[in-house]
């Protein structure tokens, strides 16, 4: 990780444990950033990007009031003010993603992207700076410019948001806007999130809300590469992968394929399949998740009861068992793990439609939107002591769905 000292205006890199505290940095990219090269080898030093770099080290270097968390095992979030330890910590150095990064390196820029979430929840504190916001002195005015900010429709910043300990909101002239707890119900309402999902994400519990639910959170953001609005979900699903620029959508299709490798969250496949006739099992975009099957409108969570024998990806799709009454029939609405709850209120359980294509055998998803199926709570009708289970392969991305054979007139539909 390389680091830039406040003061002396000096990169240096450290490994792992030898990392000292730092600051972070969170904001847009403009046209006038430097680079690592930059910085390396000389540049004009009065353009915008350089300035900012200046301003956010002296910010680092003056506000050197921190927390010790070295000794506490909670997140900021989970315990009291009243119990909290203040000490005078400076902070001497600061991450700041244009100027730390060799990009000209594929293996530090891969590196660095799969090592991003973490590097924004280690660090002491993350200065988000909204350049399109100006503090003044009517508090309407500002917040709107605030809940109108470009920073909060950019796919990079969702993690920005999410990951560190402790976040502060600065204007475009580096003054303070408020701490992103201080400002809870305004960061909800820009970025369509629950109040109650950022606090839990804050308190180091992502892995707590549905795969469905941080996707439907990246919907409507922004990425200047088509990959990237993949690329910068990685730490927020806990995932890792190479970097491959010029694979397009086919990012956020591996993505989708390494969770179902690595977890049993069935909400991957919540998604409404739209209006073709044959569509793979899983979707080509995270904007699929923007519906109504969203953060606002409950929680998905596990059905008692509701157990399926681990299923696997292979040359054929997606290797999958069901309850044998089900599988008997050529087409048949398919249970899913996960439940719709509005509250305490549970809504019913998810289902997608699939059928057989007859000549091929091989199963795809079908119908024009998700379909909710009525499940007792318990799940009993779907207990694993209760069915013998079947194999079947649906298929799981769009390289399949144009394939000739798979027509209306082939596929047995009842």
């Amino acid at each position: 990780m390389r680091l830039l000292h406040v003061t002396k205006l000096k990169l240096k890199e450290f490994f792992d444990e030898n990392v000292p505290p730092y600051a972070i940095l969170s904001h847009r990219w403009g046209p006038d950033e430097v680079s690592y090269q930059d910085f390396m080898g000389g540049f004009k030093q009065d353009g915008a990007g350089y300035k900012k770099i200046e301003k956010c080290c002296a910010y680092a270097a003056t506000n050197i009031k921190t927390i010790d968390l070295s000794d506490l095992p909670q997140r900021r979030e989970d315990i009291p003010d009243s119990d909290w330890v203040w000490v005078v910590t400076p902070i001497y150095w600061v991450w700041i993603d244009t100027c730390c990064i060799d990009k000209s390196s594929s293996a530090e820029l891969s590196e660095a992207i799969n090592s991003m979430y973490h590097w924004y929840a280690e660090s002491r504190a993350c200065y988000a700076y909204l350049s399109d916001v100006t503090k003044s002195d009517g508090i309407n005015q500002t917040l709107s410019e605030l809940q109108n900010s470009e920073w909060f429709k950019r796919g990079w910043t969702l993690q920005e948001l999410l990951a560190p300990m402790d976040l502060v909101l600065l204007d475009k002239n580096w003054t303070e806007l408020g701490t992103r707890s201080h400002l809870l119900a305004h960061v909800a309402q820009a970025t369509g999130i629950a109040e109650e999902r950022l606090e839990l994400c804050w308190s180091n519990k992502a892995s707590g809300v549905s795969v469905a639910e941080r996707f439907s959170w990246a919907a409507h953001r922004k990425t200047t590469r088509v990959e990237d609005v993949t690329y910068c979900l990685l730490g927020l699903l806990g995932q890792n992968m190479p970097l491959l620029y010029g694979e397009r959508d086919k990012a956020f299709l591996r993505l989708q394929l390494e969770i179902i490798r690595s977890s049993n969250d069935e909400s991957v496949f919540v998604w409404p399949s739209g209006d073709r006739r044959h569509m793979g099992l899983i979707a080509h975009h995270p904007w699929k998740f923007a519906s109504k099957y969203s953060t606002q409108k409950g929680e998905f969570s596990k059905i008692k009861g509701l157990q399926r024998p681990p299923y696997a990806i292979t040359n054929q799709g997606l290797q999958l068992r069901v309850p044998a009454k089900l599988s008997e029939r050529s087409s048949f609405l398919l249970p899913l793990n996960c439940q719709h709850y509005e509250g305490a209120e549970l809504k019913g359980a998810y289902a997608i439609p699939i059928h057989e294509d007859v000549s091929s055998g091989i199963w795809v998803r079908s119908g024009p939107r998700l379909s909710p199926k009525d499940i007792p709570q318990d799940g009993s009708v779907y207990r694993l002591d209760d069915f013998e289970f079947n194999g079947l392969f649906i298929v799981p991305t769009a390289s399949v769905w144009s394939r000739e054979d798979l027509t209306e007139e082939n596929s047995k539909v009842i």
